[in-house]
């Protein structure tokens, strides 16, 4: 009955609060069941995805456990054809490395073979320089001396009345300054 009284006493102003607060708790509870229905159905989804991820986890086990003993044949094979490769690999490095030797000395030797023809080269060209200067002189002295001899046969056989006295000019044509005797 205090209750009753209690109620009978309060004011419309009171009573108004009293409404909005019945509204806050109403909205407050049905937000709450609202997320307790959206956990309840992410904990279903959850388990069905679990479940699923489950199966799923079991057949790739079985397929793993299935190919295992074929993959290991080709994991042996594989392993052997990288070794191989690899041992191929220093084999042609090593035999390009000696190509590479081989050729540096081959143009090692063919260089030296250049400067030693070089050389002899130049060499004889200084040997037919000096016999191209030689055979010159020696060309140019019977020359001279044919010319000599042939002028000195014209005179002996023309008569000695019909010859001109002596000049130094027929010294020089007998005998060239250049190539007069010592």
């Amino acid at each position: 009955m205090t209750i009753a009284a209690f109620m009978l006493q309060l004011d419309a102003a009171s009573v108004e609060y009293l409404a909005r607060l019945a509204t806050v708790q109403t909205v407050t509870m049905i937000c709450m069941v609202i997320f307790v229905a959206l956990a309840l159905a992410a904990a279903v989804m959850s388990y069905s995805t679990l479940k699923t991820a489950d199966r799923t986890l079991a057949a790739l086990e079985k397929v793993i456990n299935e190919l295992a003993p074929r993959a290991e044949p080709l994991l042996d094979g594989l392993t052997r054809i990288a070794t191989d490769t690899a041992a191929v690999a220093d084999v042609t490095r090593r035999k390009l490395n000696d190509v590479a030797d081989t050729i540096e000395d081959v143009n090692l030797r063919v260089r030296r073979l250049a400067d030693a023809a070089e050389g002899r080269v130049r060499e004889f060209s200084a040997v037919v320089d000096v016999v191209q200067a030689e055979a010159e002189e020696v060309l140019l002295d019977a020359a001279a001396t044919a010319r000599g001899i042939h002028h000195a046969a014209q005179r002996l056989r023309s008569s000695s009345a019909d010859l001109p006295a002596r000049t130094a000019t027929d010294q020089e044509v007998a005998w060239p300054k250049t190539n007069a005797p010592k």
